[in-house]
């Protein structure tokens, strides 16, 4: 949120005794006239896209200076660096230069250009006075036309790559600087500015976008806490934004008012106390016996907060404009916005039911909704999912309509002692499920890297925030173990495809840690030693290839787990106890799957997450109910559906968030608005609507294909050269005329979509069939056999048709059936 009424109080402070003591020498109200100006300045807009982004950039960059993250670095070096559009805007509005004779020009031309100084513009060479060099810098000190200021921002400008260097005082000092020059620019040029057409003019912003109610809680996401009761919060901002512009009013009208707005019926002697204690602290005054109104004080302090609503408010406008002006979809305005403010609705709303225990729609619903309007806006999947993610920017850019939508879900607030007794929790029992421990892993290696992957960001902000807040305990059920074992083990199993075929840009997999390694190898950010895919597994978890064949695998690599989570990551692994209901649970999860069309599980991966529902749903186990955080689409109608089977009497005793949105509900509790969190949130969503649609690759389906249980390391790795030369895109580019990129991907969700069914078709028979399976596989001319059989129905599915599943189960039971005849055979040769 944008506080400009205190930024421009700070950039006064910072400028007035130098600009009222320099030379030329300024007023009091000549300072901040041009501060007032200086705003109205930077959001005018020029015609030209790179002086018009001044406001997107410099704005933020000046709350972060002055009050979110004073003394740090990064918000200097922000402000130095548009210093040049900024003289460049200047230049075209007010003298009238053609743009296309600055766009190059650096800063010390364009210093001299400007004309504030005298002799800096009448310099002829390098070499006279005044030079800008540090060295000379002390020299200005006194010189006129504000020298030193100029020389302090130039070298700060050029010198800004070392600005992490700087300690809060130097922070500060250079900052200041910088804005005497910035304000003197405006004061020598401030008839011209005063002069541009509509300079004072705000955005065209329709009236009915929010009611005047609702103003009030804008600023109350911020200012409140939960020391104090929430209704009590919620109605005291009621009280005081109703106040405003009236000179008095009745206390019996306010709480007609205040009960009708809230849906909710307090006491008269609530409101009573609670106007007592606003005239305690000298908020409100008594006007008669009956009539209250607010004291000048708090007066002007609601006028500094309409005043930032309004800026902000104008800005999102602005920067909104921009956004339709670049789809072409300005006639369209009043309808998206509409879309958007809902939606962000809906997503507070989630917050509100998981509070309450209220049943709640899938999260990918909501999302779903607003993208199917976006398609019919543009026509285009990706234009869609480009506006969806350039609205999500717009947002964390400015938080107006974000915070909006929070004021209008909480003002709303049903049950505010309930409400209340949830934030007063002591302490929050989070379990993760197995894809964010994968990532979580990941960071553990490197948690400072910028790797552009979504769950990677988002598993990292979640780790530093349980690190920094006692009350949060991290768990991980200890069934899950199996699944982040498989996962490594696939790892391993891809070590002679890697450190064979790897080559610069090519992604041979999705798994986590190879993509992970993929990602550190480009960017040279592995260790010394580390040199290939083997090396990185050994020397990271130490697993070697050989370790992925022991018998005790499982065993092995879990132990190496449960001693990275606990002692390096601080997540406690759980066993987690028996239930009875789990094998019916398993099965009402496969239903739930098959119903929802969402992606299928093997049957421990079911039952795994079966086990851990059973579990979250037991409040006898838990002191409070705990929260479960996870990507997976499947847990929102499958707790719904559990309930109703096996606990139909009572509400639903545990929360169920992804990673980045418990962040955002955590910042929300605290009434704080967080856009980055809320952002990452839907763009885990929107990057496939979850982690498990991400397309194999070709090796992807090789390695699971490969999976044979009892393989030796040697008959694997000559599999593989069967597999690789059985499946290369060679083999099939005379069935079909693809390029070789996109037959490589249409190859590997074939060979996916198959083993998918071969699979599902052998549990579905029974566990001995599997185990018959595995055993045929072992054998090398029965591999074979199989590997033709499936590729012969990939050809099938590249030509356009479906897999003769018939034929193909007939073709499996045929071999596993000849393949037991043989044993039997070759048992009976051995004991004669």
């Amino acid at each position: 949120m944008l506080d400009w009424a205190t930024i421009e109080e700070r950039i006064y402070i910072n400028v007035s005794k130098v600009l009222k003591n320099g030379s030329p020498s300024f007023t009091e109200g000549q300072i901040k006239e041009a501060i007032s100006l200086f705003k109205s300045f930077i959001l005018y807009k020029s015609g030209y896209h790179t002086l018009d982004g001044l406001p997107r950039y410099l704005l933020p960059s000046l709350q972060e200076a002055f009050i979110d993250k004073k003394g740090e670095p990064t918000s200097l070096a922000n402000i130095s660096t548009n210093i040049e559009p900024f003289i460049r805007k200047i230049l075209v509005l007010i003298l009238r230069e053609p743009f296309a004779n600055l766009e190059n020009t650096t800063l010390a031309p364009l210093l001299k250009k400007i004309n504030i100084n005298t002799v800096l513009s009448g310099q002829r060479t390098k070499s006279d006075y005044p030079q800008l060099e540090i060295a000379n810098l002390d020299s200005y000190l006194t010189a006129p036309e504000y020298l030193y200021s100029i020389c302090s921002a130039y070298i700060t400008r050029n010198t800004v790559h070392d600005a992490s260097d700087l300690d809060d005082a130097e922070v500060l000092s250079a900052l200041k600087h910088l804005l005497v020059v910035y304000i003197y620019i405006i004061l020598k040029y401030i008839n011209g500015i005063k002069s541009l057409p509509n300079i004072f003019a705000s955005v065209n912003v329709e009236n009915q976008i929010v009611d005047g109610n609702q103003k009030m809680l804008y600023n109350f996401i911020n200012f409140g806490n939960t020391s104090t009761e929430i209704k009590t919060q919620i109605v005291n901002a009621f009280i005081l934004n109703y106040l405003r512009d009236k000179d008095s009013v009745q206390v019996e009208k306010i709480i007609d008012e205040s009960n009708n707005y809230f849906e909710n019926s307090f006491s008269p002697e609530f409101y009573k106390r609670k106007i007592a204690a606003l005239v305690q602290k000298q908020k409100i005054e008594y006007t008669d016996k009956v009539s209250i109104k607010l004291t000048d004080s708090e007066s002007d302090n609601l006028s500094k907060a309409q005043i930032n609503f309004l800026q902000n408010r104008d800005l999102f406008f602005m920067f909104f404009d921009e956004l339709l002006k670049k789809y072409n979809i300005e006639n369209k305005k009043d309808e998206l916005l509409e879309k958007i403010k809902l939606f962000l609705e809906n997503n507070f709303n989630i917050d509100l039911c998981e509070i309450y225990c209220d049943e709640i729609n899938t999260d990918s619903s909501i999302y779903a909704s607003l993208l199917e309007y976006l398609k019919s806006l543009t026509d285009n999947d990706e234009l869609a999912e480009s506006l969806f993610k350039d609205i999500l920017v717009l947002c964390e850019d400015n938080d107006f309509l974000v915070r909006m939508s929070a004021s209008k879900v909480f003002s709303k607030i049903s049950n505010p002692d309930q409400f209340q007794n949830y934030l007063r929790q002591q302490t929050r029992i989070v379990y993760l499920d197995t894809q964010i421990i994968l990532y979580a892993l990941c960071c553990n290696y490197l948690p400072e890297d910028e790797y552009d992957n979504i769950f990677h960001k988002t598993t990292s902000a979640l780790l530093s925030y349980a690190e920094k807040t006692t009350s949060i305990e991290l768990k991980f059920g200890n069934q899950y173990l199996s699944e982040i074992a498989y996962q490594l083990k696939l790892a391993l199993f891809l070590i002679p495809f890697a450190d064979n075929d790897i080559t610069e840009g090519v992604m041979l997999s999705t798994n986590i840690f190879y993509r992970f390694y993929f990602h550190l190898k480009k960017k040279n950010l592995l260790d010394e030693d580390t040199e290939t895919f083997a090396d990185f597994m050994s020397n990271w978890l130490s697993l070697e290839e050989e370790d992925a064949y022991d018998p005790d695998y499982d065993r092995i690599a879990s132990n190496s787990m449960i001693d990275i989570l606990k002692d390096e990551l601080n997540i406690e692994v759980i066993k987690l106890p028996y239930y009875e209901d789990c094998d019916s649970a398993s099965i009402l999860l496969e239903e739930v799957i098959k119903e929802n069309l969402l992606a299928i599980k093997t049957h421990y991966v079911l039952k795994n997450d079966a086990i851990m529902v059973c579990h979250l749903s037991n409040s006898q186990y838990h002191i409070s109910e705990p929260f479960f955080l996870t990507w997976d689409k499947s847990f929102t109608p499958f707790r719904k559906r559990y309930k109703d089977k096996f606990r139909k009497k009572d509400p639903i005793s545990w929360h169920l968030f992804t990673p980045s949105k418990f962040l955002n509900h955590m910042d929300l509790i605290n009434f704080k608005i967080n856009p980055s969190s809320m952002t990452n949130d839907f763009l885990s969503v929107i990057d496939g609507l979850g982690v498990h649609n991400m397309t194999r690759t070709i090796v992807d389906s090789m390695n699971r294909f490969l999976d044979i249980k009892n393989i030796s390391k040697s008959q694997r790795h000559k599999y593989i050269k069967i597999t690789k030369e059985i499946f290369s895109e060679s083999e099939f580019s005379y069935e079909i005329s693809t390029p070789v990129d996109e037959l490589k991907i249409k190859i590997s969700d074939s060979f996916a979509e198959i083993l998918d069914q071969i699979n599902s078709f052998l549990y579905s028979n029974s566990k001995a069939e599997i185990d018959k399976y595995r055993k045929m596989l072992l054998n090398e001319s029965y591999f074979i056999k199989t590997a033709e059989l499936i590729q012969n129905q990939v050809k099938i599915k590249l030509t356009g048709n479906s897999v003769d599943s018939k034929f193909l189960f007939d073709g499996i039971e045929k071999n596993i059936k000849e393949y037991e005849e043989l044993s039997t055979v070759n048992v009976v040769d051995k004991n004669k």
